[in-house]
Formats: C-alpha cells, sequence, structure tokens
C-alpha cells in the first residue's frame, strides 16, 4: 500500500529524516546566503565585516539545529496566505505570523508593525540584473509579494534583528545570539500547534497500521478511479505528467463534490482544514524550484493519506450512533438528517485534530465511515462501485450545472 513512498519520497523513507530535512536546508541555505544578505548580516553584527564569515556560520547553525520546525512554519503560514498557492507565504500569512507570536512592539524604534512590514518587503527582493540562470529562473517561480523558502530564512534573521539587535533598549549586538533569542523567547513558547506540526506523528501512530491498509485495499479501485479523474482536472487524456497528479485545486473541488467542505464560518472542516490535510499528506520535498510540481500535488499514497487525515478534523458518526438510528451507513445517516429524522451533524462529538493524531485506537472505524460517504455520494448508479466512466459523466454534469448558475 505503501510501498512506493519508500522509492518516490526525496527521504527515500515512509518518513521524512533529519537527513532529508538537512538536504533541504543545504539547498535553501545556498540560495539564501546570497551577497546582499551577507551584507545586511555583517552591517549589524558587532563583528563587521572582519568577522562577517565566522558570524554567518553561527547564523546557519542556529537555523540549521531548527531547520524541522522553520519548515513547518513555513507550511501553515503559506496556508494562511491568502490570494497564492500553499507554497509560498504572503502578507497575510506574514501577518498572521507576526500576531500569533505577538512580535511586534509599538514601543520599539525597529519592531513597530510598520517596520515589520518593511522587513518582509525587503526580504522579498529580487535580483533583475543578475547573470545566474538559477537566480533568474528562482525569480521566475517566485511570486511578487510573497516569499519562497529560502527567502523564510533570511526573514527569520531580519526579524531577529529587528527584535533585538537594533533596539536600543537591547545591549545585544550579535545577530546569531539574536536569532537564537528569536527562537526560544517568541517563537518556540508562542508558536500554535499547527506551526510546529509533524506529520509522521500520525503515520507512525494511526496510518501505516494494517486496519488501516485494509481499509484503503478494500476500497482501491474505486479509489483509484477517484483520485485518478479528479487528478487529471482539464488533462482528460492525461497527456502530462501534471494529469497524474493531484493538485490542492483538485483535491478542494472533490471535497466539494461530495458535501464534505464547509463553507459557513468558524466550520469544523473548511478551506484551511482541506488545505492542512493536503499539504500535512505530502512527503517533504527537498528543493522548492527544482521539483516544484512534486511539491505542489498529490501522488496516490498523499491521497490516501490526506483522506486518512479528514478524519481527524471532521466530525463522523460512531457504529453506535448508525445502529440506534437504523442508519447503513454514514452516508445514509446523513441522508436521514436531510430528511429530518434526527439533528445530525448536532448528534456528533467534536474533535481536535491534535488528540485525534495521537491516538492509540485504530483508524478503521473512522475510515469506514468517511469512505462511506465519498464513495456513496460519486456512485452515480449505485451499484457500489465506482469507474471512471461513472466519474467523468458526473463530473461533466457538475461543470454543466455551475456553468448555467453563472449564466444565471
Amino acid at each position: 500500500m505503501w510501498a512506493p513512498r519508500k522509492r518516490d519520497s526525496d527521504a527515500r523513507s515512509f518518513y521524512s529524516s533529519g537527513r532529508v530535512f538537512g538536504r533541504a536546508f543545504a539547498v535553501d541555505w545556498s540560495r539564501c546566503n546570497t551577497e546582499r544578505f551577507r551584507g545586511m548580516v555583517a552591517k549589524d553584527d558587532d563583528g563587521g565585516a572582519a568577522q562577517g564569515d565566522t558570524e554567518l556560520a553561527e547564523v546557519r547553525a542556529v537555523l540549521a539545529a531548527r531547520a524541522p520546525l522553520i519548515y513547518a512554519m513555513f507550511s501553515y503560514y503559506c496556508v494562511a496566505s491568502e490570494g497564492f498557492d500553499r507554497y509560498v507565504m504572503g502578507e497575510s500569512g506574514f501577518g498572521r505570523l507576526v500576531g500569533d507570536v505577538r512580535l511586534a512592539d509599538a514601543s520599539s524604534r525597529s519592531c513597530k508593525l510598520s517596520d515589520l512590514d518593511t522587513v518582509f518587503i525587503s526580504t522579498n527582493y529580487e535580483d533583475r540584473t543578475t547573470s545566474s540562470l538559477e537566480a533568474r529562473r528562482l525569480n521566475d517561480a517566485n511570486p511578487d509579494r510573497a516569499l519562497m523558502r529560502f527567502e523564510f530564512l533570511q526573514l527569520l534573521v531580519r526579524l531577529a534583528v529587528a527584535k533585538y539587535v537594533r533596539d536600543e533598549r537591547c545591549e545585544l549586538r550579535d545577530v546569531s545570539e539574536a536569532l537564537e533569542l528569536l527562537f526560544s523567547e517568541v517563537l518556540e513558547p508562542r508558536l500554535p500547534p499547527e506551526a510546529r506540526h509533524a506529520p509522521d506523528a500520525f503515520r507512525r501512530r494511526r496510518l501505516y497500521t494494517r486496519g488501516a491498509s485494509d481499509v484503503f485495499a478494500r476500497n482501491e479501485a474505486s479509489l483509484r478511479a477517484v483520485f485518478e479523474i479528479y487528478a487529471a482536472g482539464a488533462d482528460m487524456l492525461v497527456v502530462t505528467s501534471e494529469g497524474r497528479l493531484m493538485s490542492d485545486d483538485e483535491w478542494e473541488q472533490l471535497l466539494v463534490d461530495v458535501g464534505l467542505l464547509e463553507q459557513q464560518l468558524g466550520a469544523a472542516f473548511g478551506r484551511r482544514e482541506a488545505a492542512l490535510c493536503f499539504v500535512w499528506a505530502q512527503t517533504f520535498v527537498t528543493d522548492e524550484q527544482k521539483r516544484r510540481q512534486k511539491l505542489t500535488h498529490l501522488r496516490y499514497e498523499d491521497f490516501l493519506e490526506a483522506v486518512a487525515r479528514v478524519t481527524t478534523f471532521k466530525p463522523l458518526p460512531t457504529a453506535e450512533q448508525l445502529r440506534a438510528h437504523k442508519a447503513s451507513s454514514a452516508a445514509h445517516f446523513f441522508r436521514q438528517a436531510e430528511q429530518g429524522l434526527h439533528e445530525g451533524r448536532a448528534l456528533l462529538k467534536p474533535v481536535d485534530w491534535r488528540e485525534e493524531e495521537q491516538r492509540d485506537e485504530s483508524l478503521v472505524e473512522k475510515l469506514e465511515m468517511l469512505l462511506s460517504i465519498i464513495l456513496e455520494r460519486l456512485d452515480e448508479d449505485k451499484d457500489g462501485a465506482i469507474s471512471k466512466k461513472d466519474l467523468a459523466s458526473r463530473r461533466k454534469a457538475l461543470a454543466n450545472k455551475q456553468k448555467g448558475a453563472r449564466t444565471d
């Protein structure tokens, strides 16, 4: 079931090891360590240009020691960014970070909210005069007013300088020590759990188990049909490599089509939660530019994990509740609620993703409930099996309905 991950993931493993983070950091640091960045460190550090290489090595060491946390932070605040894909940090995501860790200081001469906005803009500077082919490719991949992963490393250093080094009330003038303080005093104690998330915990405890694998195996034909038709998107003949992978938009469309994505404010499973399931289900990618397609899409095994992660956010009926209401499946349970036979969602126990990821109990029951909803709602002819032909017909009908609604 999960064997392709050991072959296809950058870690060549079922898990994200320290070595894969180390390789990613080496790539990101090489892009972060520009002449302009080195000049900034030398200017603000008390060692000056004479100690520049030594200080840069110390800055690098502080960042490298926290690479898994940095990548978790970046991933979460990319999801929180509006107007971009889930893999660059926009101003709204940066604003969420600043607010979450209470970084802005109205009494500071260098760390007011307006100062931090300037730091973001300065970090996002792109040298359009460069002759480097890689730099030009990075510029092409890097949206305006949004940060890539390597730029986030620069951002953290610049925030440390603004918070401590340039504040006249603080005697600290060492950039690497300021960076250490930023982590220990501000980021690590104040980051929300989503920004410290480690995907492997769920995999070890609940996903890579015989029970969960057996549930997926029993439904493999239908699940592969679902994945392949939604991943194809507009490329119905699957003539491109992208047509064999699922994008965030295609994932979200599937959730809309089966009625799982909730649109109301404060929903238990809205667009944010759907996006977290998507990005947390991916294996870690070391090079955000050269492996961009892999970074931004799900393979089939990732899709299965994303489905499983929905159970950690979405309240679902229990087997006992199905028996109490004589419902044959979770999908039937919700149809009963639509018919007014019971209160439906109001009967369900709220879930906390943190608790769900750490549970030792089997995922089987919740996974079976969720799959019954997805597969029964996509089974147009109600024959208990889903084919690509059935799904293509359904997608076409939904597209025509949406087109008609826009025309009206």
